[in-house]
């Protein structure tokens, strides 16, 4: 962003918008200011490797200038009697009256700041509209990575940690290149079409992996949730719930509706089923928090998924791995018994509170 103007200029300039934000000269030149600024971030993070939802990839300058005007819409807006309310807002909780007093250079810094973190919000945000799978995807598929058929075998940050399956630990080929993502992609799809359920999936992959001896059999955490993210978005998603409605508005209803559901249910189990279980030394209270998690999960599966697994995939998932053999003669009754009942009042609350007729819901097993 340098070069567009130095810190006292611009920050005359937002001072001069803030003393009479409708006199036009004034304006215009704020605008001027915010749009470069705006664009220049998102040329500053598309170098650093984000992707943006840029529409018109053959144009990458006028896709930005799209975008930039897209988050300047909302970023500008006003309300009754409260013009430009985000920005005014925003100096008065920091600076209060005194606005004026304060150096052009301080007025940039501080406008810079609040620009910066709106363009980043509002990108996390139409994100989230333009694919309400992807960052569910991306959390089942980290759980199921963590669980007892994947050993973690290197590097401390999360998103490049390199994962295999167990049975192959032994028969690694640390010594052969990665796959190259082309070939990710075909055993991804393969894998896709053979497994109905995400733990299977995410297994299926492995296995068609171990069968490529010139590849290590191993993945990159990030780029296995990078391949599965493309090729889920390949398939319709028939028992979805997120197949309709179509209308943007309709969605956010839904979604909404849905999601405070879910959180109801979450609250009732604990209180009354799980409770009932620790009150009765049937489970530990430990135990509990972690069958708790499990109906979380299970509900947010039912709600964003293809299906949902199979039951003892969700105990493992957040049961100490010391636990997993007693899972038949110690635990069976007890954990389906809360999925169940939390299935049962989940759907009950759902159902109540669609007032819009379009509630639908993958049937569970």
């Amino acid at each position: 962003m340098a070069g567009i103007v130095d810190s006292h200029q611009c920050g005359q300039i937002i001072k001069d918008f803030l003393a009479c934000p409708q006199d036009r000269a004034h304006f215009d030149a704020f605008f001027k200011l915010t749009r470069q600024f705006t664009t220049g971030f998102l040329r500053y993070l598309r170098a650093l490797g984000h992707t943006l939802p840029l529409v018109e990839q053959s144009n990458i300058k006028q896709a930005l200038d799209d975008l930039a005007l897209d988050i300047l819409g909302s970023f500008l807006r006003s309300e009754p009697n409260k013009p430009f309310v985000i920005i005014f807002r925003y100096f008065r909780q920091k600076y209060g009256d005194d606005i004026d007093s304060r150096k052009p250079a301080e007025a940039c810094d501080s406008y810079c700041s609040l620009l910066f973190g709106y363009i980043r919000q509002e990108l996390s945000r139409i994100r989230a509209k333009a694919d309400p799978q992807v960052e569910k995807l991306k959390r089942r598929f980290r759980d199921i990575l963590n669980g007892h058929n994947y050993v973690r075998l290197s590097s401390t940050d999360d998103r490049t940690a390199i994962f295999c399956l167990h049975k192959y630990e032994s028969q690694l080929r640390p010594n052969r290149p990665f796959i190259e993502r082309d070939q990710l992609l075909e055993i991804v799809d393969r894998a896709y079409l053979d497994n109905i359920k995400y733990t299977e999936w995410c297994y299926g992959i492995f296995d068609w992996l171990n069968k490529y001896t010139s590849v290590r059999n191993a993945l990159i955490k990030h780029e296995l949730i990078r391949a599965v993210i493309v090729v889920n978005s390949r398939h319709v998603l028939d028992n979805s719930i997120w197949a309709f409605p179509p209308n943007l508005a309709d969605w956010e209803i839904k979604e909404k509706t849905l999601l405070k559901a879910k959180d109801e249910t979450l609250n009732w189990i604990s209180k009354t089923v799980l409770a009932g279980f620790v009150e009765k030394e049937k489970i530990t209270p430990d135990h509990g928090i972690c069958f708790r998690q499990a109906v979380d999960r299970y509900l947010l599966d039912l709600l964003y998924s293809r299906g949902v697994d199979l039951l003892p995939a969700y105990f493992r998932e957040v049961m100490p791995k010391s636990e997993h053999p007693r899972y038949l003669d110690g635990y069976k009754h007890i954990f389906e018994t809360t999925i169940h009942k939390a299935v049962e009042d989940f759907q009950h609350r759902a159902k109540k509170a669609d007032k819009f007729g379009f509630w639908s819901l993958p049937n569970d097993e």
